[in-house]
């Protein structure tokens, strides 16, 4: 009877010490080369082995025109609602993910069939993003890559035209499905 007691209150301890290490937060730290920077972001995702520029401003605009069409048009705000959801809201790239948009929240999809710009356009001097990058003010802007796990190709590509341009850097990992958003961590992606 003994043994089975000390057995027992061993197993309790070792029990106590699992659960306080699982429930331990662990600390996250910043990227070890990140800077801080007053610089504005632009954005793009590489997925598919392509980049794609996310014109925050045109869908913005976009989203902005249509809520306004629908609350014109709508008499209660549930019939509002009901429309919006319904909506097919965004740009050639990307569909706003309309359920996360009656929260107030900018989630992104990107849109079936799209093409952006592939390794070997990347190389031509009139490809739309090779352009972009060519052109964007390396003392105010920087840019950001949000990448996905079929596109590290393409991100280095990129990356090392925007570093040979000598603008700054920065870029997240997204999961395959995972949306785009602009709230917590990918708002606040710094420079490396």
């Amino acid at each position: 009877c003994d043994i089975i007691t000390v057995s027992m209150v061993a197993m309790f301890m070792v029990l106590i010490i699992v659960i306080d290490q699982a429930m331990r937060t662990p600390e996250v730290r910043p990227i070890p080369l990140a800077l801080a920077t007053t610089n504005a972001p632009y954005y793009f995702e590489c997925r598919s082995n392509q980049v794609f520029y996310i014109d925050r401003t045109e869908l913005e605009n976009v989203r902005t025109k249509t809520m306004n069409e629908l609350r014109a048009r709508s008499v209660k705000q549930e019939d509002m609602l009901q429309n919006a959801m319904s909506q097919d809201i965004g740009n050639r790239f990307y569909r706003f993910d309309n359920s996360f948009l009656m929260m107030g929240l900018v989630a992104l999809h990107p849109r079936e069939g799209a093409s952006g710009s592939s390794l070997t356009d990347l190389e031509k001097p009139d490809d739309p993003i090779r352009a972009m990058i060519t052109n964007l003010n390396v003392q105010a802007t920087y840019a950001i890559f949000l990448v996905r796990d079929d596109a590290f190709d393409a991100y280095r590509k990129v990356r090392d035209l925007s570093a040979q341009r000598g603008l700054l850097t920065g870029w997240e990992y997204l999961a395959r499905d995972e949306a785009i958003t602009f709230e917590g961590a990918m708002s606040k992606i710094r420079a490396e």
